[in-house]
């Protein structure tokens, strides 16, 4: 009889702990299910908030990088409203006006990687420069004999919906320095962006091959 007895007490245990486990395994279920509920909905919110709604255009700045190899070939890469940098090259397709290079990126850009450059509320200052730098404003220019690249920044002005480019400054073989204080401002901002990029990514490249 007390055999029995233990022997009830012991199935009557074994069924107290399987609730009590699946009770804990599913709490955990629900707090897993909740944070990934709770991450997507701050990613997603991360995500709205990242989108410019200050500025309307897709493109705002170009960068156009000549290199004399036989014949002249464009590289470069376009700064969109939200900050992002998307790098091309169109060494392939021979020499280009910096207008052409311009509407190739305006047909190809859906197809371009971009990655974080600019914060969205430095984009929205720099884009205001933009709209108030001279069109007609003079440059102090130079001519490095010993370099034979020239990097030119353009801004992307909308006249009628069509896309024009205004120059901001060049460096390289042709050093174009603008006076107009707008542009200036955009030339510390942007090669001080540069340089970073630059930087770590070399940073990034050398741990690559260690």
């Amino acid at each position: 009889m007390n055999k029995m007895k233990q022997l009830i007490f012991i199935i009557i245990g074994f069924i107290v702990a399987a609730l009590v486990i699946g009770g804990t395994l599913m709490s955990v279920k629900n707090d897993i299910k909740n944070q990934v509920e709770n991450k997507q909905k701050n990613e997603s919110s991360l995500s709205a908030s990242s989108a410019n709604n200050d500025i309307k255009q897709d493109m705002v700045f170009i960068s156009i990088t000549d290199k004399y190899n036989m014949v002249r070939r464009e590289s470069g890469y376009i700064i969109d409203k939200n900050g992002y940098r998307y790098d091309f090259n169109f060494s392939e397709k021979g020499e280009m006006t910096h207008e052409q290079v311009l509407a190739e990126v305006n047909k190809s850009f859906d197809t371009l990687e971009g990655e974080a450059f600019i914060s969205t509320a430095d984009m929205s200052v720099l884009y205001n420069l933009l709209y108030s730098v001279d069109e007609k404003s003079k440059f102090d220019s130079e001519t490095n004999e010993s370099i034979n690249d020239t990097t030119t920044l353009y801004g992307i002005i909308y006249k009628d919906e069509s896309p024009s480019l205004v120059k901001i400054y060049s460096y390289g073989n042709t050093a174009d320095n603008p006076q107009d204080l707008n542009s200036i401002s955009i030339q510390k901002f942007i090669s001080n962006k540069e340089n970073k990029f630059e930087s770590e990514k070399q940073q990034s490249e050398l741990l690559q091959t260690n």
